[in-house]
């Protein structure tokens, strides 16, 4: 069960500037409904590696570590086990692990609280050089 829900994750998604929330072409139902259908839909795949490709980034570039969260490459059941192992690295504990919609706020939860560490860390940088 969603804990945050679909209008939370459509503001939260606003707010960490996900392409397909801020499209013209998608409304918010639409965008955030796609994310409630499974894991193994696109765009639930697209959401997740694009969490950790541009606000989680626990998974190095190289050596291709994020290619395991490719959805186009894999097939389901490799995936899901890419996904659960991507998981715990991410330290997800075994509350959200119950279904799609608990997996997928623990990690816009995990991406805000990145980008809120990454906004913080530029604000001291330039504090520092004044």
């Amino acid at each position: 069960m969603s804990t945050l829900g679909p209008r939370l994750h459509a503001i939260a998604l606003k707010a960490l500037e996900f392409p397909r929330i801020l499209s013209p072409s998608f409304t918010k139902d639409v965008c955030v409904a796609s994310v409630y259908n499974s894991e193994t839909s696109r765009e639930y795949r697209e959401l997740v590696l694009w969490l950790e490709n541009t606000k989680i980034r626990k998974l190095k570039r190289e050596g291709g570590e994020r290619e395991k969260l490719l959805s186009e490459t894999l097939e389901d059941e490799a995936w899901s086990k890419n996904y659960e192992a991507y998981l715990k690295a991410c330290e997800c504990d075994e509350t959200h692990l119950t279904c799609a919609e608990s997996k997928i706020d623990f990690l816009i939860n995990l991406a805000l609280a990145e980008e809120y560490r990454d906004r913080f860390d530029i604000a001291e940088e330039e504090e520092e050089k004044e």
